[in-house]
């Protein structure tokens, strides 16, 4: 299972939904029907956004809008969002580190003894033969065994190698959305988001084997010395000869599936909405101003990974979701509009079945630690500054910044353990920047030079900064159309 932290690190692999864009609203109609709108109603609905971008999983403030629909028209629109291969995260700190440097480990006494309780038995019996290795004299005579009591014990000086563990992961949504103009102060409308997950894991065992080296250190001598050792040889053959099958095998004993590429789709977190513009002024000399409140609702319809699928992505995040927004909009002259937006979000208690240690060197939990535990993600913020140029009726620009904060989240069972570990680094700060460009047939169906009211706006992120989140980049295309 993806742990949720790098889920909720970014709102791509947040709430997967899509952004809407800045369309002007075109009626169902003729034109001479849509020109019966009048000039103001046309320069204050030129470039409007969605009040959708509230509840939008990928970046929220690409030039976003206060505006809504008029009354009685509705917006259609297809999207398609691509992340760029994830592969890497920025720690606590800041620096950026592989997301797979958790699984690259030493697979050495002590991690092999996790791995199986037959493995941590052989430990135990090397060492109680009070033998020590030398590493500097596996090539002598003496194969590397001494009784120097500087040295460690035969068990403890027992490793297979290194683990070297490398992957990436991808995810894209397909996403419908349907807004509608209840009032000319009230939008409203829902989306649906079909999200694809892929994940590619490599792995090999490499570096130094001293378990073939103690191995052979065994069968130098007279088996009939070992007296009750004599299976101890075997059993370290098989570890000296052990692959990354053999640790498939082991992670799949303690009833995980297998560690693989994986490929899936499914509708992710559906999500309604409205947009309720509260404050209209225009007119005035030193520009025109907007303020409006947005607010959502995300139900948990999304799949959740089960604690046995390590290399699965969450489709959804489990649990609902409650969001509201401030937007304002500011237009100094009409070619230049300035934006900026709060937003805060909430998730509702709910619970998820997880693997919970039993102790602290338990790091590969097997199926027995299984339970429903009581789940409570973290709040949401962010803040975003943006602007959009309009360079003729039909082009525009935009770019902007945002910056987004999440609480860490909070688990608990009714078991007696220690359930705080599962919060560690699920707290998150990522700053993102955004540029984009928008292209409208609104000017030339108006003037019945096209035959469909629509737009089309191609949207690119990068994130430069954060803690305890992916170090990533996304696009994001949408198609909307107008009646």
């Amino acid at each position: 299972m993806i742990d949720q932290r790098f889920c909720d690190c970014h709102p791509i692999y947040d709430n997967p939904s899509l952004e809407a864009v800045r369309p002007f609203f075109a009626a169902q109609g003729t034109a001479q029907r849509l020109l019966k709108i009048s000039n103001r109603t046309l320069k204050a609905s030129w470039a409007l956004l969605s009040f959708f971008s509230v509840i939008s999983g990928l970046s929220t403030f690409a030039a976003e809008d206060a505006r809504v629909l008029p009354q009685g028209r509705f917006r259609l629109s297809f999207g398609h969002a691509q992340s760029g291969s994830v592969s890497n995260k920025f720690t606590r700190e800041g620096d950026i580190e592989s997301l797979t440097q958790p699984y690259n480990l030493t697979l050495d006494s002590t991690n092999l003894r996790s791995f199986d309780h037959q493995l941590s038995s052989l430990i135990d019996v090397l060492n109680s033969t009070g033998l020590r290795y030398d590493a500097t004299k596996k090539d002598e005579a003496s194969r590397g065994l001494s009784f120097d009591p500087e040295k460690p014990l035969l068990g403890d000086a027992l490793q297979r190698g290194a683990l070297s563990v490398d992957g990436e992961g991808f995810r894209s949504q397909e996403i419908l959305s349907l807004q509608y103009g209840l009032t000319d102060r009230i939008s409203v409308g829902f989306l649906i988001p079909i999200v694809q997950t892929e994940v590619k894991i490599r792995g090999e065992i490499q570096g130094e084997n001293t378990a073939r080296s103690i191995y052979n250190s065994f069968i130098a001598n007279d088996p009939s010395l070992l007296g009750s050792f004599n299976d101890v040889p075997l059993a370290l053959s098989l570890i000296g000869e052990s692959d990354t099958d053999t640790l498939q095998d082991l992670v799949m004993a303690r009833g995980y599936e297998r560690i693989e590429n994986t490929n899936e789709a499914g509708i992710g977190d559906v999500g309604i909405g409205g947009r309720w513009l509260w404050w209209k002024s225009e007119g005035s000399r030193a520009g025109d101003a907007l303020g409006a409140f947005q607010a959502a609702i995300l139900a948990p319809t999304g799949r959740l990974s089960r604690p046995a699928e390590i290399t699965r992505f969450d489709i959804g995040q489990g649990a609902w979701e409650l969001q509201a927004a401030q937007v304002f909009n500011y237009t100094p002259w009409s070619l230049l509009t300035l934006t900026a937006a709060g937003h805060y979000s909430h998730r509702l208690p709910s619970r998820r079945l997880k693997r919970v240690r039993n102790t602290i060197d338990d790091f590969i939990p097997d199926a027995s630690t299984e339970e429903l535990v009581d789940m409570n993600l973290g709040d949401k913020f962010w803040a975003s500054l943006g602007a959009r140029l309009q360079w003729t009726k039909a082009f525009s620009m935009d770019c902007g910044i945002e910056a987004y904060w999440k609480a860490a989240d909070r688990y608990q069972g009714t078991r007696d353990k220690d359930y705080t570990y599962l919060s560690e680094d699920t707290d998150s700060y990522t700053e993102t920047l955004q540029i984009g460009a928008s292209y409208s047939t609104i000017p030339a169906f108006l003037a019945s030079s096209f035959p469909l009211p629509m737009d089309a706006t191609l949207n690119y992120y990068w994130i430069p900064r954060g803690t305890n989140t992916l170090q990533t980049s996304f696009a994001t295309a949408e198609l909307a159309l107008y009646f």
